[in-house]
């Protein structure tokens, strides 16, 4: 009986401590949480970046982005190292020819008090630069000797790719204004908007601002600079309440693994974890076990692209239409159909944005080899899958 007593007076204060650092009153359920190390790390400006489950979490319109089936998990142990604040999530995301869908479920709280959101999510792409995408989210909340209560809420969100190097987004959350409980508690009714600018192929800026309909608005900026194809570091902040924040992401083959800290100048420290898992689709499969290899065709790996163009199979021959066919992809794809490309990773594949921009268009196959980062055998791979594609497309 004493901890039990002991654990809702440590809830109250905490309620109250963080009531008045925010400068605003806690508001009746569920509000925004940031979920996923990687948004987390900049400082919640998160909402336009791709190929992140969670970022897509915020703004549904971005599982566009989202290229393989993958499956996350998120876990932080406790807001300001409060146990009674820590949250868990887990989400799976499915590509579809004719759009994404995704489900999540999130979890925040402890026994006393907890918050459970349970998502399905759909998006899809309408015409080459905008995207759109709805949630529907189902509500439960449990207060010890209170009971439970539910309720469902819609968030519709928007992404537009105003330039190669410019994005913007736009998201409304809880759009049928639900209410929960027996006193019809209005959820919050979040408005946001984002922009993500690209000075150069391997660093993002983005900058946010969230409004509740109620209080005053929110502003965040993040950076994240790209070092390697499987190391990434970011950098971020937000105020009401100031939050500094920071992290990075190493990935080992399908694996990805995130970690963001977020540092509240009066209540300290909150850490962020992710685990995501991506299972390439079957292209992806298949490029990256071509069925023809130097070894295969017995030559020198210098004569291979040479060898390919020269086939005399004439079914499986290269002709002028198929290398312009090539050229015209490698000289207008964007990062999300270039990394499809086996051997091409997020950073070369804005190397490849990146030469674009400074050297022109590619006139001939040759100068693709160009890019650091792609050699002969990268080369090799991605004209065997594009002979591929080419005849699939052309049958």
């Amino acid at each position: 009986m004493y901890t039990t007593v002991n654990r809702r007076v440590l809830f109250l204060l905490i309620a109250m401590i963080v009531s008045v650092v925010s400068i605003q009153p806690i508001i009746a359920q569920f509000e925004h949480h940031i979920v996923g190390a990687r948004p987390a790390s900049l400082g919640g400006s998160g909402m336009l970046l791709k190929n992140d489950p969670w970022a897509a979490l915020a703004n549904p319109a971005m599982y566009v982005s989202i290229t393989d089936v993958s499956v996350s998990a998120a876990y932080t142990p406790g807001r300001f190292a409060l146990p009674e604040l820590g949250s868990s999530a887990a989400t799976t995301v499915f590509p579809l020819p004719i759009g994404t869908l995704a489900a999540a479920v999130h979890r925040f709280g402890f026994d006393l008090y907890s918050e459970t959101t349970v998502s399905v999510s759909g998006s899809r792409s309408v015409g080459d630069r905008l995207a759109v995408g709805a949630t529907l989210n189902w509500y439960h909340l449990s207060i010890e000797r209170y009971g439970a209560a539910a309720t469902v809420g819609i968030t519709v969100g928007i992404n537009a790719e105003i330039t190669d190097n410019l994005s913007s987004g736009f998201v409304v959350s809880n759009i049928n204004r639900p209410s929960i409980g027996h006193g019809k508690n209005t959820l919050p009714q979040m408005i946001r908007a984002g922009l993500l600018y690209r000075p150069h192929p391997l660093i993002r800026i983005l900058a946010e601002i969230e409004k509740d309909v109620l209080f005053e608005p929110e502003f965040r900026f993040g950076v994240e600079y790209f070092l390697t194809e499987s190391f990434f570091i970011r950098a971020g902040m937000n105020d009401r309440p100031t939050r500094a924040a920071g992290g990075f992401s190493v990935s080992v083959g399908n694996l990805q693994i995130d970690y963001a800290l977020q540092w509240h100048f009066e209540l300290g420290q909150t850490h962020f974890f992710t685990l995501t898992f991506s299972l390439p689709s079957k292209d992806k499969k298949r490029l990256a076990e071509p069925t023809v290899t130097a070894t295969h065709i017995g030559v020198r790996p210098s004569l291979v692209i040479e060898q390919l163009l020269l086939q005399s199979d004439v079914e499986a021959r290269i002709t002028d239409p198929f290398i312009e066919s090539l050229l015209k992809f490698m000289n207008n794809a964007g990062e999300t159909e270039l990394v499809a490309l086996p051997g091409i990773g997020k950073v070369t594949a804005l190397r490849i944005i990146s030469f674009r921009e400074g050297h022109g268009a590619f006139e001939k196959i040759e100068d693709i080899r160009k890019v650091q980062g792609i050699g002969e055998k990268t080369i090799e791979n991605i004209i065997i899958y594009w002979r591929e594609r080419y005849r699939s497309d052309n049958m």
